[in-house]
């Protein structure tokens, strides 16, 4: 379920993407039934999609529209495990990580992942707002152990932030300044200082 602007958007189970305008309660389907639809997120122009196809993940480039096509570009290989989107950046999770110029599609790096995939937040600190850059957090298990790192998407260089030693992570928020990981022991308080 995406929300902006008063709209509620989300795919349903025929694969349509659905539309709820919260101030006058109407519901009604935006799209006929999409392929593989996967994930639905809103911009400042509407509502996009991902979608796995034969040809791996395709990234909506354009917010869906009746009247036209939507461009897509590819978003890496699957299975589908998680989208992030700023407007610089569109952070792709598949079997790596893909990163897209939101506007264009270019590719612009990625990265790769160790374990299983848990959870991921994009961040931008004030030191990354010099560089314009924002990071993709990554919150995985592996081995038995809790891992977030933060990658960089143009250069796929990876960074450790917290490692749990024979700790499950379950999730991450992100609140004010501080980040949380959510583990089966409890909750670990992480704060901007703390991120590379």
């Amino acid at each position: 379920l995406a929300l902006r602007d008063g709209l509620a958007c989300w795919i349903g189970e025929d694969g349509a993407l659905w539309q709820l305008d919260c101030r006058s309660r109407t519901l009604q389907p935006v799209t006929e039934a999409m392929v593989g639809a996967q994930r639905v997120w809103c911009m400042q122009d509407g509502a996009h999609t991902v979608r796995l196809t034969g040809n791996g993940l395709l990234v909506g480039l354009d917010a869906v529209d009746r009247a036209r096509a939507v461009r897509e570009a590819p978003g890496g290989a699957g299975p589908f495990r998680d989208l992030f989107a700023s407007p610089a950046l569109l952070a792709v999770v598949g079997d790596t990580v893909t990163t897209l110029d939101p506007r264009t599609g270019y590719p612009i790096g990625g990265g790769k992942y160790s374990g299983h995939w848990v959870a991921g937040a994009l961040v931008e600190t004030q030191q990354d707002a010099a560089d314009r850059e924002p990071r993709l957090l990554m919150l995985t298990y592996d081995r038995g152990n809790g891992n977030l790192s933060a990658l960089s998407p143009s250069s796929g260089g990876e960074e450790a932030v917290w490692q749990g030693q024979g700790v499950r992570p379950l999730s991450l928020i992100a609140a004010g300044e501080s980040l949380y990981v959510v583990h089966e022991r409890g909750v670990t308080r992480l704060r901007e200082d703390d991120l590379p």
